[in-house]
């Protein structure tokens, strides 16, 4: 099951929430976060920044993302594809921590942060 937290964006009163596919894996197993926008208007797109944070690391252990999703004019979703990179380490599960940030356009009212766990093949 995804897991989920909420949080309001209040000016353009939306409700946005993450959803993850909590387990990647080496090699080729990805993870995901999908965040989603309910609510409100979809005829402009919205761009949301994000950080990563955890234990794996960007670039080392997973293929760096962009730092911004941008959820389409006219849906509801946006996907962020955590694509995990192949080493000869052996290694534990790893974390990867999404957290959506401060935008121009909307304000959250708190952290809405999720989490997909790396496992090393």
């Amino acid at each position: 099951m995804p897991f989920t937290l909420e949080c309001g964006l209040s000016q353009l009163e939306f409700l946005s929430r993450i959803e993850t596919d909590p387990a990647a894996a080496e090699p080729g197993v990805p993870g995901a976060f999908t965040v989603t926008r309910l609510g409100g208007s979809t005829t402009a797109s919205l761009t949301i920044p994000y950080t990563v944070s955890g234990s794996a690391i960007p670039g080392y252990d997973y293929a760096s993302p962009a730092g911004v999703v941008t959820i389409p004019a006219g849906q509801s979703n946006a996907v962020i594809v955590i694509t995990p990179l192949d080493d000869a380490e052996i290694e534990e599960d790893e974390t990867i921590v999404l957290t959506l940030a401060p935008g121009a356009g909307y304000n959250l009212e708190s952290n809405l942060t999720a989490t997909v766990i790396l496992s090393d093949d």
